[in-house]
Formats: structure tokens, C-alpha cells, sequence
């Protein structure tokens, strides 16, 4: 089921929908459970303790990180290296481009908030740590608190002068900020420290 997952894009349906099959698995594996004398199905909190949060996403997303750790540790003289590298010299279409893979890793490696990731991945032994703990990490808490963290940012940008250049950039892409509104873009090897501010 999950052949080559290592190089899967996972959208918000996809994942949906693998969770919703995992659970179907794991209802018939773990059955039901008696309450009050009446029997009821788990429920998907109560299947996440039984797993410990080992579910097929986490384990895409260390296969994902694994994968990568790989390619990055790869002489530049390999082919998947270069095909890596690579950047296509066409006219990119017009609309919102496709998400890819590498989005994929770079959201990742925001969530987990692995600073220095750069030495890090050149590390096999310090990469199998982030992979281990990849596992067992709960996305859906920390996209919870990514969401409240960038709501009390807007609230706090909404109470800031737009001519302020102290505005401080968003947490996840840290990018430009000119004098009428802070503008994030996504870098190839990001910080997420350091802005730069346009007067």
C-alpha cells in the first residue's frame, strides 16, 4: 500500500482519505469497545493512543524525510541529484502552481521546527533521530497552534502602523517586507530568523 511512498504528494484529500481507511483497518483489528454495557466503536482519538500516533501518515512522512536525507547526501555528480537540481528552463503556466513534493519537505521540516536542517541532514545519525521522532509526531496539534500563532499575528499586524518596517515577517516563510505590508515568499534554504526589509 505504500510502495514508493517516499516520493508521494500528499494533498489535504489524500491524507483524509488515507486516515479514513487506516481507521476502517484498525476498527476491525481492535474491535469494539464495551461501555456501560453497550458496545460502541472506537473512537479516532482513542485508536491514535492505541497506535501511538504511528499512523500511515507519520510513516510517509519518514519515509519522505528519509528519502530526502538521502538525496541531499548524494555527490552532485549522481542522476537523481541532478534531476533534483534541476529547475525547467519553460514559461511556467499561468495560475497557482502545482504542489510538489519538495513543499512537502519543506512544510515538514517547518512543523517539526528542525533548525540548521542544512548540517543536519549531512548527519545520518542526527537525520535517523528526526526520522524516528517523525513517526510519532502529532500534525494535527502542531497545525492547530500554527493556526492560533497566525491568528494572533494578524491581530497584531491589524494593530501596527502599515509604515512600520518592524513588522515582523510570518513564522513558516520568512521573506521581504516593504513599507505598506509584509510580503513572505518562499526561499530555496530558508531561515526562520531573518527578514529583509525594503524602505
Amino acid at each position: 500500500m505504500t510502495y514508493a511512498s517516499e516520493t508521494w504528494v500528499l494533498k489535504e484529500t489524500i491524507i483524509q482519505k488515507l486516515l479514513v481507511f487506516e481507521r476502517k483497518i484498525l476498527r476491525r483489528i481492535f474491535g469494539p469497545t464495551k461501555e456501560n454495557q453497550i458496545w460502541r466503536v472506537k473512537t479516532s482519538k482513542e485508536l491514535d493512543k492505541l497506535i501511538k500516533h504511528k499512523n500511515i501518515i507519520n510513516y510517509i512522512e519518514a519515509q519522505r524525510l528519509s528519502w530526502f536525507g538521502q538525496v541531499q547526501r548524494m555527490p552532485d555528480n549522481r542522476t537523481v541529484k541532478k534531476i533534483f537540481n534541476w529547475k525547467p528552463l519553460t514559461k511556467r503556466s499561468q495560475g497557482r502552481p502545482k504542489y510538489r513534493w519538495e513543499d512537502n519537505i519543506k512544510q515538514d521540516i517547518c512543523q517539526m521546527k528542525i533548525k540548521n536542517w542544512i548540517a543536519y541532514v549531512q548527519d545520518q545519525g542526527k537525520w535517523k533521530e528526526v526520522i524516528e521522532k517523525a513517526k510519532t509526531f502529532n500534525w494535527e496539534v502542531q497545525k492547530l497552534e500554527e493556526e492560533e500563532e497566525e491568528e494572533e499575528e494578524e491581530e497584531d499586524d491589524d494593530d501596527d502602523d502599515n509604515n512600520n518596517c518592524d513588522t515582523v515577517c510570518c513564522v513558516k516563510t520568512p521573506g521581504i517586507i516593504t513599507n505598506s505590508q509584509p510580503f513572505c515568499v518562499s526561499l530555496c534554504y530558508f531561515s526562520t530568523t531573518n527578514c529583509v526589509i525594503i524602505h
